[in-house]
């Protein structure tokens, strides 16, 4: 039996099956198409889980974001622009959910080299490092 749980509209984009969660963005109220939190129901205890969205972590569940299975954790990939990531972006962001009860993000930022070189002209070797962590 699942258990109640407060009115909620499933928001456009993406759902997905990780280990037995399914996980979806959905907005506060029956009519809402803006996500305003992600849900996550177990199938194994049935019942559902709801992760408010806070500013700093938005980006993770814009609608233009295409959730993913990465190492079986929930991950979100999200371009450089308003569109989805292709084979012409030139940078994308990865948004993984490193601890569920906690709802830690954390981000990582890709550039695509060639893209990257072709646009600054830079012919000589050189390694691109990048970190959001302070570590």
């Amino acid at each position: 039996m699942i258990d109640p749980c407060r009115p909620h509209a499933i928001s456009y984009g993406n759902k997905i099956c990780i280990n037995g969660v399914l996980y979806y963005r959905a907005g506060i109220g029956r009519m809402s198409s803006e996500a305003t939190m992600l849900v996550r129901f177990d199938f194994s205890s049935e019942k559902l889980f709801f992760m408010e969205i806070i500013e700093s972590f938005s980006r993770a569940l814009h609608t233009a974001a295409t959730l993913i299975n990465y190492n079986g954790k929930l991950g979100s990939l999200l371009s450089e622009g308003p569109r989805f990531v292709t084979g012409e972006t030139r940078s994308f962001e990865l948004w993984v959910l490193e601890d569920v009860e906690k709802h830690e993000w954390s981000k990582h930022t890709y550039i695509h080299i060639a893209s990257f070189v072709e646009t600054y002209g830079w012919r000589r070797p050189f390694k691109l490092c990048w970190s959001d962590s302070d570590q």
